[in-house]
């Protein structure tokens, strides 16, 4: 099993679970001398407020015409609304 995970075919995985776990040591260690990591970092960080207003045209100046009614009146054997399928039996 070890020898898998250790095997060049699968040594990203190896990185992103040992990442993972170095990660999680730090973030319980953190939280057992009662500073989290995650918490830590967020304190060192600066505050960003960005207030961003856009004013946005698309442009898209098009009509439509429908024609409304059925597709196709003369196709035989076509029922209006579908019958009762597999989910409406539960």
């Amino acid at each position: 099993m070890i020898e898998a995970f250790f095997s060049p075919a699968t040594a990203p995985f190896a990185v992103a679970i040992s990442l993972m776990l170095m990660i999680a040591a730090v973030e319980v260690i953190g939280a057992l001398a009662g500073i989290p990591a995650s918490a830590a970092l967020d304190s060192m960080l600066p505050e960003i407020d960005a207030d961003i207003d856009l004013d946005v045209d698309m442009g898209l100046d098009f009509e439509a015409d429908y024609a409304g009614g059925p597709l196709d009146a003369d196709a035989p054997n076509v029922p209006d609304a579908p019958g009762p399928g597999a989910l409406s039996q539960i």
